[in-house]
């Protein structure tokens, strides 16, 4: 992998996992999530009016790229929001980024026709057993046997949908940006799935609990907000010039940081399989970077 797409990627990863550190802080609420969605299509709105009279695009030609994007973008947040509300951050964050990985390079060899050299499994296999290790209190067969059964609590089974969201969303997002730049392509969904998200959970809750929401949290909702625009548009740039499967290998880097901020910040514990388990993610996503 390229030098200047794998540090865009080691930054997303960064500030990735800062703002599901926000998140979780904020309890990760349906509204809060939905909130942040929608305040990034209304910060943005200004700076995108001038790009597109500088850089037109024909947004008319290829809307349906945009809204067929939001669709996963947005399943993304209402499964990752129930995750949060039923589990640990150190828990759901890596299974919810990581499991993309099970699904992504049979879909990317099946619709991009993007495969992976054995540098690239190899990185992609310690990535995942790294993840597994993060899951475990002791390397005792009971343990084990208990994680494995704990993939059907229903916080684990929310955060497997939410990464099969994200393997779907960037393949969508790959074959996009060969018809639109990433800046208007990534703000056309973000506004549209922000609008979704926002009116379905107006159906569900009341103004009062969105204005409670707000003044709650009134600095972290934008602030979440714009970090995830900065992360994710780090992520396009990297997509248009790499396989898709090694950006989202490498964006599992932020795994090993939201584990360290769950660690340290919210005090959640970190036994040795865990330790470990980060040892081996750092390990594959260094691989990464001599990945073809």
């Amino acid at each position: 992998m390229a030098l200047i797409p794998y540090l865009l990627v080691v930054i997303s990863a960064t500030t990735h996992a800062t703002w599901n550190l926000l998140a979780k802080r904020a309890d990760g609420s349906q509204i809060f999530l939905g909130l942040s969605k929608l305040s990034e299509g209304i910060l943005l709105a200004p700076i995108v009016a001038i790009y597109l009279v500088i850089h037109p695009e024909p947004l008319a030609r290829y809307w349906y790229l945009i809204v067929i994007g939001a669709i996963p973008t947005t399943l993304n947040y209402v499964f990752l929001g129930r995750a949060y509300a039923r589990g640990h951050l150190s828990t759901v964050y890596p299974v919810a980024r990581s499991s993309a990985l099970m699904y992504l390079p049979f879909l990317a060899a099946v619709f991009l026709g993007e495969h992976i050299d054995w540098v690239g499994g190899i990185s992609i296999a310690l990535i995942i057993a790294g993840i597994f290790a993060m899951q475990l209190d002791s390397f005792q067969r009971e343990d084990m046997q208990n994680i494995l059964s704990g993939f059907r609590h229903l916080s684990m089974i929310y955060a497997l949908l939410a990464g099969l969201m994200v393997a779907g969303y960037s393949l969508w997002d790959k074959h996009s940006l060969g018809y639109l730049s990433a800046f208007p392509y990534y703000y056309g969904y973000t506004l549209l799935s922000g609008i979704i998200y926002a009116s379905v959970l107006r159906t569900r809750y009341s103004w009062q609990a969105f204005r409670e929401e707000v003044a709650a949290h009134r600095w972290r909702i934008p602030a979440v907000g714009m970090l995830n625009t900065f992360t994710y548009m780090l992520v396009l740039i990297a997509l248009a010039v790499s396989k898709a499967s090694y950006v989202v290998a490498l964006r599992q880097l932020g795994i090993g940081f939201g584990a360290v901020m769950g660690w340290t910040i919210l005090h959640e514990p970190s036994p040795l399989p865990k330790r470990i388990g980060l040892v081996l993610l750092l390990a594959g996503c260094l691989l990464v970077s001599f990945a073809r």
